[in-house]
């Protein structure tokens, strides 16, 4: 019972994550359009230039897709068959052999639910990174009027 609350408690962590990652990918994305959008003589003169802002928000953009592609969770559900399991499907799948009835978890179970605890943990920072260096900036570019709202990261998740 402790593992499989265990391995749920980790797989609503990887689930903020994700969500955090397509929340600052949906405000960064409208603020790259609304940018896109503004009369060139319009821009704030106190602001940086909207092309200095635009460019950081190409390469964060970037950064959180190939993130979210490459470590978090399988970029086409239609074709999850053809590659192999991001952070999210580990979890869901160790989660399920756990939570089986009438069975304990093996010691392999076990294990690969303290290796996704740590690869878990090792996400939330590769996220804080990518807001500390590049969502951080883009605010600090649009000169004290952040466009892009970030949440507070999760607590941390001890296996």
């Amino acid at each position: 019972y402790a593992a499989a609350r265990a391995m749920e408690d980790l797989a609503a962590r990887v689930n903020r994550i994700i969500a955090n990652v397509d929340d600052l990918t949906r405000q960064m994305t409208a603020l790259q359009d609304q940018l896109r959008r503004a009369p060139a003589n319009a821009a704030d003169s106190a602001a940086a230039p909207p092309r200095q802002v635009l460019a950081e928000l190409d390469v964060t953009l970037k950064e959180l897709k190939q993130f979210k592609d490459s470590v978090l969770a399988r970029p086409l559900p239609g074709l999850g068959y053809r590659q192999y399991p991001r952070l999210r499907e580990e979890v869901q799948t160790v989660s399920g052999m756990i939570s089986r009835p009438m069975m304990p978890p093996t010691a392999g179970e076990l294990l690969r639910s303290t290796e996704l605890g740590g690869e878990t943990q090792q996400a939330q920072v590769r996220l804080d990174a990518i807001i500390q260096t590049h969502v951080v900036r883009i605010n600090d570019l649009l000169k004290g009027t952040p466009h892009v709202l970030i949440q507070a990261p999760a607590r941390t998740f001890v296996p």
